[in-house]
Order: C-alpha cells, then sequence, then structure tokens
C-alpha cells in the first residue's frame, strides 16, 4: 500500500529536519495527522447521481514549525489516496508552504511581511471577520488553513493596537485553480481592550469586494460568561442566480450590499462544561423559495432530459458560506484534560428554520499518551424532502484521525 511506502519516505524527512534544525539552531516543533474517513452518499438527491453510496480517504499530513530570529514558518507534507462516489481511485501528495514570514519592531512600529493566516473572528461557529481569505470552520478531517501575502505595520498603544496592512490572496496554493480569482487590498485596522471588553474595526479595500468595513466586540463577566458579536460589510460579492435559458442552470453574478453578522454568548462552568450559542444573519445566501425554485427547475429538467452529467450544475449554489440566511448553533463540550487518560466529548448543532435543515456534529477525543490524541468525529446532514438538507451529496461523515505533537 502506497501509506507503507510514504511512512518510510515520512522517517527519513522527520529524521532529516531534526538534524537540520539542531544543526542551525532553529526552534522547532512537528504535528503528525493520521486519518482515514468514511462517507455515505445522499442518493436521492436529484442532481447528483453517484455509482456507489459510499467514498472512503486516507490522509497524512507532516506539520513543520520552525522559528530562528524575527523569521517564522510553516511546512506541510499532505498525501492522500481517494476513492469516491463514482469509483474514481487516486492519490495527492503536496508540499504545502503555510507560512513564512519575518517580524521585527523599528522605530516603535510592529513590522511583518510575509505570508500568514491572519484571523480576526471572535466567534466559533461562523466568522464574518476572516475577510482575507476564509475557511469553513469546525469541520470533521485535515484542514490545512495557509495565510497570504501579507505587509503589515502595527502600533501599540497602552490599551490598544493600530494596524496597516496590505494583502494577497494568491499567496495560497490549494485548489488555486478551482477557487475564485485572487484579491488584494489594503486597509487599517484598530483594537482596543478596556474595562473586561474587547473592541475591533476593520476598514479594508480589495479588486473584487471594494469596500469592507466590519467590527468585533468581545465582553466578559466573572469567569463564566461570555458575550461576542462581529459584523461586515461588503460593497460586492459574487452569488449565484438561475440563468434565464431554456435550462436554467445557476451561473455567478455580481450583487451589492452584502452584510453578515452574528451574536453569541459563552458559558463555562467549574466542573469543564462550556455552552456556546451563536445566531448568524448572512444576506448574500438564498431565501427558501429560491432553492424551492431551484428544485423545481431540476425535477423539470430531469423530466426532459434523464440523469445527464449537466444536471450537476445545479449543485453549484451549494458552495457557499452559509445556505440559509438565518442559522442557529448550540455547541457542548466537557474539558477532561486535567484528567489523565479522560475522554472529551463535544457536539456541534447548527439549525437553519427556514425549511430546519440541521448540520449535527459529535466528537470524542481521548488523549492516548502525552501529546498523542485519538479523535473520532461524525457529522450528519438532515431536513424534509423539500430542505436545502436534501440536496447535499452526503447524508453522513465518519472521520478517525489520530494526532501527535512533539
Amino acid at each position: 500500500m502506497q501509506f507503507i511506502r510514504l511512512r518510510h519516505m515520512l522517517l527519513v524527512l522527520i529524521t532529516g529536519l531534526l538534524c537540520s534544525g539542531q544543526s542551525y539552531g532553529f526552534d522547532q516543533r512537528f504535528e503528525v495527522q493520521l486519518l482515514g474517513e468514511h462517507k455515505q452518499a445522499a442518493t436521492d438527491t436529484q442532481w447528483f447521481q453517484p455509482a456507489t453510496d459510499k467514498s472512503r480517504q486516507q490522509q497524512m499530513a507532516l506539520g513543520w514549525q520552525l522559528q530562528k530570529d524575527q523569521w517564522e514558518a510553516q511546512l506541510i507534507f499532505n498525501t492522500s489516496e481517494y476513492d469516491d462516489y463514482n469509483q474514481d481511485t487516486g492519490s495527492e501528495t503536496e508540499f504545502i508552504l503555510k507560512e513564512l514570514f519575518w517580524q521585527q519592531q523599528w522605530q516603535d512600529f510592529d513590522w511583518l511581511v510575509g505570508k500568514r493566516r491572519l484571523d480576526y473572528g471572535v466567534s466559533y461557529g461562523f466568522r464574518p471577520l476572516d475577510m482575507f481569505h476564509s475557511f469553513r470552520r469546525n469541520v470533521p478531517g485535515i484542514q490545512i488553513e495557509e495565510g497570504v501575502g501579507v505587509a503589515m505595520a502595527s502600533r501599540f498603544t497602552a490599551s490598544g493596537e493600530w494596524s496597516i496592512l496590505a494583502t494577497d490572496s494568491g499567496w495560497v496554493t490549494q485548489n488555486a485553480e478551482e477557487s475564485s480569482p485572487a484579491q488584494n487590498g489594503a486597509g487599517l485596522r484598530w483594537y482596543e481592550f478596556a474595562d473586561n471588553a474587547e473592541w475591533q474595526m476593520l476598514f479594508y479595500w480589495d479588486n473584487l469586494r471594494q469596500s469592507n468595513i466590519g467590527g468585533s466586540y468581545v465582553q466578559t463577566f466573572g469567569d463564566n460568561l461570555e458575550l461576542h458579536g462581529e459584523f461586515r460589510y461588503q460593497q460586492q460579492y459574487s452569488a449565484w442566480q438561475l440563468s434565464n435559458e431554456a435550462l436554467p442552470l445557476p451561473v455567478q453574478a455580481s450583487a451589492n450590499n452584502g452584510v453578515t453578522l452574528l451574536i453569541g454568548n459563552t458559558w463555562t462552568t467549574t466542573s469543564g462544561h462550556t455552552w456556546i450559542t451563536e445566531y448568524w444573519y448572512d444576506n448574500r445566501a438564498w431565501h427558501r423559495h429560491q432553492w424551492n425554485r431551484l428544485q423545481n427547475e431540476l425535477s423539470n429538467a430531469q423530466a426532459m432530459l434523464g440523469d445527464l452529467p449537466v444536471l450537476q450544475a445545479f449543485g453549484l449554489p451549494l458552495q457557499t458560506d452559509n445556505l440559509h440566511r438565518h442559522n442557529l448553533m448550540l455547541h457542548w463540550h466537557l474539558d477532561n484534560s486535567r484528567l489523565t487518560g479522560a475522554l472529551e466529548p463535544a457536539i456541534d448543532v447548527i439549525l437553519m428554520p427556514a425549511d430546519w435543515s440541521t448540520i449535527t456534529t459529535v466528537t470524542a477525543e481521548y488523549e492516548v499518551k502525552q501529546g498523542w490524541w485519538l479523535t473520532l468525529a461524525m457529522r450528519v446532514y438532515a431536513g424534509s424532502d423539500d430542505s436545502v438538507a436534501e440536496l447535499l451529496p452526503t447524508k453522513r461523515q465518519l472521520d478517525l484521525s489520530i494526532t501527535g505533537r512533539f
């Protein structure tokens, strides 16, 4: 099996990296992730006609973090084998430069130049302020969050920070041929901490979305309760709509005045229980009547044309940040990290009241030994026959992973 051969390659690579790091005086850390993933298809979805109802993937990622003086880097060696719903098999291997940046204080400013992940969001389920290169939140499996090209100057005050920054998302290499065009722009960030509250504002302009304005607020009350919120306005965004052709396939068009906002709270108990509740609104997402129209047009097209590959285009609007405008989330987890060999369970439930679609994720993490964790995660998509959940290609997803940090 290819993974057996790759295991020997990784041993050689790790040995070489350890030796080189010791020789040149680097501070270095490693992370190894091994994943086995199984998905069950939603075989009754009209636009998606899989050859089999099962999909499997095995993935291995080795992360190497280096730090020396004012330089810091993160390299990822990522390899995977897959057997998808169409019974296509294959493998992929790639080296990813996750981050590489230089940071130095000079003339009362902190300067940062290079490739770095910028995430100013304060929420759990969805982050409107994740505006430079977004990632899906809390997905099962392995997600490699690359940085963007950035040049930033920051000046600290007695209670906060001012920053001027310029970014370029074209530095992201994963799935570059499938993603939207690179966005590059510049902006200003303000941050303030006072009276147990954090305030933040972002003003940013880029070549695709034009003006972006965002902000966040976090307030703590004692040791147990925290309230948070964030919002973002973008002048332009790309939206899906059904064409006016005889076969009304989805097409992308430019739209104006996108607004996303989120409010939530976190409650933590002394026994280790944490509850997070959040509500977020996204006016870029479709209304329920738009999804119903897509389902009707898909049924008509299938009746006339049969199960043609062109009908898969009806699934394109599912590739969006949020499926509905209104979303509710409840998260619970139990922190047993103070206990040796204890299981740490967690549950996420996302509810879309427009059609009562739900996304439920159950996770159990166990520390096998110091620095090594075994994680089992299951995600289930559910909804009524006319809900957007019934359009999703996957019904259930099961992940088993091992993570080691040293």
